[in-house]
């Protein structure tokens, strides 16, 4: 990790976490969001809180029917039960005494970061 160039730490976050994430398709706001939770939850919880927030069947697999639902909502409101999804994953997680700090200071500024994105778009 220490020798890791930034080309290279960019191929990996692209290989590992965007590209399986479908976040090239998803909305910028959205597509952020999903890959902050990627990185930090690990991607089979960041597409099942996409999907619980979409509405739509939790089979960890950002498919068509997770696309199709995204596309039909509204940003905004998927923004928001995403993020709040991922914030009740973390309240009841077995790690949260050790890791609430952190975690929710982090939730915090990316949902920051999000909202800034969607007025953007």
């Amino acid at each position: 990790i220490r020798n890791l160039s930034k080309q290279e730490a960019v191929a990996i976050y692209y290989r590992d976490y965007w590209t399986p994430l479908r976040c090239d398709v998803l909305p910028p706001a959205v597509a952020f969001a999903v890959f902050d939770a990627g990185v930090n939850q690990g991607t089979t919880a960041a597409i099942l809180d996409l999907q619980k927030a979409a509405g739509v069947t939790q089979d960890g697999i950002v498919g068509p029917a997770t696309l199709a639902a995204v596309a039909a909502g509204a940003p905004s409101d998927l923004l928001i039960d995403f993020l709040a999804a991922r914030g009740v994953r973390y309240a009841f997680s077995r790690n949260l005494s050790t890791f609430a700090g952190g975690w929710f200071r982090r939730l915090s500024r990316a949902s920051l970061f999000a909202f800034w994105l969607l007025g953007k778009g």
